[in-house]
């Protein structure tokens, strides 16, 4: 158990680090555009639902990416097919989607109420970050060939140094004090943070030699399986967790700007907190994933505990800081004290039950990715669901926010069906009868092993 908690740490750490700035670049390069004018932050703003279309997108095909590049084992052939095989269907998959959504630009700018004066800027905005969007393929699937691969801070590298150069580039070509393009840095920033994450990410694949040039990159038929199997749950997944979020937005909008305010920091606080629930998930199935790959599945279930022992362990004390510093948190991210009042409300409920939701996500994450995507989607749809529709009609019934933060609370703690869920679905993946006698008996193999 030990070693499996080391394997999942050596995983885990540089996967957080690489997820959290993932998630802090929307949020910084948002605040960088604000200092470009009010219509730049406007039209960003707007943006912001078909940009998450464009995160499931890629979330979709890297995912199964990396379950592939873990159970290929010492395979490197199989592993580099499986990321040319998700580069073609990636690129396909993607032309479609952005094109979709550059066509549909003129009619999803009337339906979010874009004022006139912007409508144009809005419709070529979303065409040219779309036609960006395109470049990021590369470094997103280099990125999960690494960490399959078990080269957990070459794949964070990949994502760090994308999400450095869109950073810098939105900065020195979008603000005043730079070359002044304002809101069209973004497209170009993104275009080159792909073109980088790319380059650098092929480049690490032959630097490790996961990828030796001349390595066959035929078809691997298998990789259908996979996308659906993986693929399209995670892409659900990532739909449901948005969708609710502006469900959410939209129930707390009755209760005026302050209250949507403070609950907008409250969940960026939340978002933070979430990314290490989802690394460590990610990085317990890859260590099963390259167990299952080597024809030795009856480790599963003793890599999952580890997973869950790892998580439990970060989460008591995430928790505990969120919830004693709640007020500071608030005051750090909200200029207005009422705003700031209305956050710490919110983590003062919500933040207990932290431990729990790390629990469930990094159970969800886990079995996504080891064959359980139908049941995971089923598991995000009721609690995420069961959130909007229990905690809307309260709210709004109540006439007041705090009926839906304890709703969020409490499927914290109900959630916890999801990791019970999860530890069967592996336990018979694996093929076993309890966890406990994987355990006993893989024990008992290292002992007879050591004594001949």
């Amino acid at each position: 158990m030990t070693e499996y908690r080391r394997q999942v740490l050596r995983q885990a750490s540089p996967m957080v680090l690489g997820d959290l700035v993932g998630v802090l670049v929307p949020l910084v390069v948002v605040a960088l555009m604000s200092r470009m004018g009010d219509d730049s932050l406007y039209i960003r703003s707007l943006f912001t639902p078909i940009m998450f279309v464009i995160i499931a997108l890629h979330a979709g095909l890297a995912v199964p990416n990396q379950v592939a590049s873990a159970l290929s084992g010492d395979d490197a052939e199989s592993r580099i097919r499986a990321l040319a095989g998700f580069a073609r269907i990636g690129a396909v998959a993607s032309v479609v989607v952005l094109l979709l959504l550059g066509l549909a630009a003129p009619g999803m700018g009337q339906l979010f109420g874009v004022d006139a004066g912007a409508q144009s800027d809005f419709v070529w905005f979303v065409r040219w970050v779309c036609l960006a969007a395109l470049l990021g393929l590369g470094s997103v699937l280099c990125g999960a060939t690494l960490r399959g691969a078990g080269r957990p801070r070459e794949g964070a590298a990949v994502l760090l140094a994308a999400a450095a150069v869109e950073v810098v580039g939105v900065a020195a070509l979008g603000l005043p004090g730079g070359l002044g393009l304002g809101l069209w840095s973004v497209p170009i920033a993104i275009a080159a943070s792909g073109v980088v994450g790319s380059a650098l990410g092929g480049y690490l694949l032959w630097r490790t030699g996961v990828w030796q040039p001349g390595t066959s990159l035929a078809w691997r038929p298998d990789l259908l399986g996979l996308l659906a199997g993986v693929g399209l749950p995670v892409f659900a997944s990532y739909v449901a967790i948005f969708a609710s979020n502006f469900a959410l937005t939209w129930v707390v909008s009755a209760f005026g700007a302050t209250v949507v305010s403070g609950f907008a920091v409250a969940y960026v606080v939340q978002s933070v907190v979430i990314v290490a629930g989802v690394a460590i998930g990610a990085a317990t199935a890859i260590v099963a994933n390259q167990y299952r790959g080597v024809g030795e599945s009856h480790r599963m279930p003793g890599v999952l505990r580890a997973g869950l022992q790892v998580t439990a362990g970060f989460y008591v004390v995430c928790a505990l800081l969120v919830w004693t510093g709640r007020d500071w948190l608030a005051r750090v991210t909200a200029a207005d004290p009422a705003v700031a009042a209305e956050a710490s409300r919110y983590l003062g409920i919500v933040a207990p039950t932290f431990v729990l939701m790390g629990l469930v996500l990094a159970a969800l994450t886990v079995l996504e990715q080891v064959g359980g995507g139908p049941l995971a989607i089923v598991l995000n749809v009721v609690y995420f669901g069961g959130i909007v529709a229990v905690g809307g009609y309260l709210a709004r019934s109540a006439g007041a926010p705090e009926p839906l933060y304890w709703t969020i609370a409490i499927a914290n703690l109900f959630g916890i069906a999801a990791v019970f869920a999860t530890v069967l679905f592996v336990r018979r993946r694996a093929g076993t009868a309890t966890p406990e006698t994987t355990e006993h008996d893989q024990e008992a193999r290292e002992a007879a092993a050591w004594r001949e």
